[in-house]
């Protein structure tokens, strides 16, 4: 009588498939060398059943589902032709290659599984055919590098939603996401360096909702999105992500982010949506400013300075952009302090000393009124001329208002004076007091009068800076009105 052969005891969580392959015989959890979780096992064996597996043409597809590879493994050039399921599957070899693999025309899931070891590369895999359905979701890539470039994903969905990504690298460097739908919702970004760099998103709708960078890279630069959206609400940029040059041809949504760790640089932001994001308003833009290849300008002491003007100019292109966003949005509060940063990166942007007078025109209109947003400047820098030109006139000397024109005080430059610190004090307010009514003007409420011709240009040049300064504060309170 014939020994009754134990089945392997597997069965897909995820797909409810059943193994039907026979149960080792050592194996304390009844599975069979697929699944048997051990390091140790037949690896000929092994290697000969998956090879028999790929050349099945009778089944209607290729169950790889919780499979244990416990060596490295190639199924580079391989054309599967049929669905493919790598549900849980886990591969702990040293390198899992899947490069120039083709998909066609089929499902293929990954769901669940698990890829570790020093490398796991898809490089240049196609997923290709309309009716293609490629499904990362929930996959695990701890490899030390995990690289996916120049791969294509075409067909109706690919989702990497759920996946998580952590090692050392990983990278999407020239993929082609042209399915209809690209899910990478409450995807995890660990690794150190992820790049996306020159990735093309043309599918109707990209998803990044709730996906959460926290490497120490992250580069979407050259990268375009040309499909009809693109969503990253709420996702979490933790370290600094780079859109140098990306291109927003989808409508794209940044709704939710904290944008305080991004930076767009040569990017048209018209077709983008920043509503309800967390922007960082409170570095000093001089020692904040990056330039490309993330070189900080305290770093850059041998870039040239050509560079740094023409990092500066693009970027207020960027903060004016945003402006007139922000403006159409009739969100004023935001479109102000995008122009204060569009208006300072003009000033660090000009050259000297070849724009000295353009650099010092906005070096004032900074002071003075902060580029037409901040009505307090315009008061402080008035009460300060004010107070200046208080200690002029002491030096100047003040007279009587009256026909014989009698000296009140005048003090001389060297001030060796001994009058007391009281009447000092008292002729400092008086010229205070005659200066505040030459600045605005109020001359028929003068008590005192200067004499001499140097004296009264003194005067004629508060006369002429007090009317540019109430003039400037109509301006400037009616831009803060209209807002």
């Amino acid at each position: 009588m014939s020994e009754v052969k134990r089945k392997c005891k597997y069965k897909s969580s995820i797909t409810g498939w059943e193994c039907p392959y026979e149960a080792l015989e050592d194996s304390k959890e009844g599975f069979c060398v697929f699944h048997e979780r051990r390091k140790d096992k037949d690896i000929k064996k092994f290697n000969e059943g998956i090879e028999k597996i790929l050349q099945d043409k009778d089944s209607d597809a290729y169950h790889f589902e919780g499979f244990f590879f416990p060596d490295s493994v190639s199924f580079r050039k391989f054309k599967f032709k049929k669905t493919v399921y790598f549900c849980d599957a886990q591969f702990m070899g040293k390198q899992t290659d899947f490069s120039l693999t083709e998909f066609a025309e089929i499902k293929s899931f990954f769901t669940g599984a698990e890829f570790s070891g020093e490398h796991t590369t898809f490089y240049g895999a196609k997923f290709l055919g309309p009716k293609t359905y490629t499904d990362f979701e929930w996959a695990e890539f701890s490899s030390k590098k995990t690289d996916f470039a120049e791969s294509k994903f075409s067909g109706v969905t690919t989702n990497f939603s759920q996946a998580r990504f952590t090692g050392e690298k990983t990278e999407f460097i020239r993929c082609k996401f042209s399915a209809r739908n690209t899910y990478f919702f409450d995807t995890r970004f660990s690794s150190e360096n992820i790049y996306f760099f020159g990735a093309e998103f043309s599918g109707q709708n990209t998803v990044f909702n709730k996906a959460k960078f926290s490497g120490g890279n992250n580069s979407f630069s050259l990268a375009e999105f040309l499909g009809e959206e693109v969503n990253f609400y709420f996702s979490e940029f933790l370290k600094k992500i780079r859109f140098d040059r990306t291109i927003f041809k989808a409508k794209a949504n940044f709704t939710g982010v904290d944008l305080r760790k991004c930076i767009f640089t040569e990017v048209d932001l018209k077709n983008v949506d920043f509503s309800l994001v967390e922007w960082d308003w409170s570095y000093k833009l001089k020692n904040e400013m990056e330039l490309p290849f993330g070189i900080t300008l305290e770093e850059s002491k041998e870039i040239k300075q050509e560079q740094k003007h023409q990092f500066y100019f693009k970027t207020s292109e960027i903060y004016g952009q945003l402006k007139v966003q922000f403006h159409n949005k009739r969100d004023f509060a935001k479109a102000g302090m995008f122009h204060f940063r569009e208006q300072e990166c003009k000033r660090m942007a000009c050259k000297l000393p070849k724009d000295f007078f353009k650099w010092i025109f906005l070096w004032i209109l900074k002071l003075s009124c902060g580029y037409g947003e901040k009505l307090r400047n315009v008061g402080l820098s008035s009460v300060a001329l004010i107070l200046i030109f208080g200690i002029i006139y002491m030096f100047i000397g003040l007279h009587a208002a009256d026909q014989n024109e009698t000296l009140i005080f005048k003090y001389k430059i060297a001030f060796k004076n001994t009058a007391p610190i009281w009447t000092i004090i008292k002729d400092y307010l008086t010229s205070v007091s005659f200066s505040l009514k030459g600045f605005f003007p109020l001359w028929r409420f003068q008590q005192y009068k200067l004499v001499g011709d140097f004296a009264n240009l003194v005067a004629g040049i508060e006369f002429l800076l007090g009317a540019f300064f109430i003039g400037l504060f109509i301006y400037v309170f009616r831009r803060r009105m209209e807002k």
